[in-house]
């Protein structure tokens, strides 16, 4: 294009414009950098100054705005939405996946479990990935659809293979839910009431625990009163507001979903379940204060100041 550089401010702004279009494919992107070279070169070479060429095209987050609409690109908190929604679409294929094998191999211990049996118990799977691989017009009412179906499957089954997919049927719900409601400004880094409520859910195991321990149904450990300890402790944070805490209550879902496979005893299906709880509660709530703490965007008008 230009045989010069451009000026640092037009740098600056080229940066600020490329921030702005990150989620954009990297095509889009090259072509809105070279279109502002393009034109702050041709007005350095008419005699105008940079901040004249830049005033001509607006603040970066505007101009890309205006980029994204010609192109048909959807906004960039849509972009942030969509990402959201992938990764609770991305938890349930997961979720559905583990269901599967658990299925598999407790239905293998029990007796012969023939082939065409193993891929009917992965079909979860194939449902819940249909929203990662379909347009996006099709993505809500198949995720809903597969919400519905999973959780009749698992209603009419719960005393078999069902019961170790109410994780899944639960993880299907949140990935409907969540991105409906921050869409309509869920924001979690002010609901203190939800913060509260999903304090109490984290700690009701914990609670559960102490009244075992206090009535003496349950023994006394080192062990249990650090699981409690720590349990309660995520409540609080979680109440608090702090944002960590709900990618440690996720990670601890996937701890227990995997230890409910090394400990096939009498609360294997509760460690599984409580697991799959701490997962989707994690994941969702982690999504939707992902896009609350998103900061609003940033236009270069005060550094295109004179």
């Amino acid at each position: 294009m230009n045989a010069h550089p451009l000026p640092a401010r037009a740098e600056t702004y080229l940066e600020q414009l490329l921030g702005a279009l990150a989620d954009a494919p990297a095509d889009v992107r090259a072509a809105a950098l070279d279109d502002v070279r393009a034109h702050v070169a041709e007005a350095l070479d008419s005699g105008r100054t940079v901040n004249e060429a830049l005033a001509g095209l607006g603040p970066a987050q505007t101009f890309a705005a205006q980029f994204r609409e010609e192109l048909g690109l959807p906004e960039e908190h849509e972009a942030d939405e969509t990402s959201g929604a992938r990764l609770l679409h991305v938890t349930a294929v997961v979720v559905a996946v583990l269901g599967g094998v658990m299925n598999v191999w407790l239905e293998t211990a029990a007796r012969d479990l023939s082939l065409g049996v193993a891929v009917l118990l992965f079909i979860p799977a194939v449902l819940s990935a249909l929203p990662l691989v379909l347009p996006a017009h099709l993505r809500v009412p198949v995720g809903l659809a597969n919400a519905v179906v999973v959780t009749a499957f698992v209603v009419l089954t719960i005393g078999g293979v069902g019961a170790f997919f109410a994780p899944l049927a639960l993880q299907l719900w949140v990935a409907v839910i969540v991105p409906w409601r921050v869409s309509k400004g869920l924001d979690l880094s002010h609901g203190l009431m939800l913060r509260i409520l999903g304090a109490v859910t984290v700690a009701l195991p914990a609670l559960l625990l102490i009244a075992g321990m206090t009535s003496g149904s349950l023994g006394w450990s080192l062990a249990t009163a650090a699981i409690v300890a720590v349990l309660i402790a995520l409540a609080l944070g979680f109440a608090l507001g702090l944002r960590f805490t709900a990618w440690v209550v996720a990670a601890l879902g996937v701890a227990l979903l995997i230890a409910a496979f090394f400990d096939p005893g009498m609360l294997m299906l509760g460690v599984w379940w409580v697991g799959g709880y701490y997962l989707s509660f994690g994941v969702g709530s982690a999504v939707a204060w992902t896009h609350a703490a998103r900061p609003a965007p940033r236009g270069p008008a005060a550094t295109l100041e004179a």
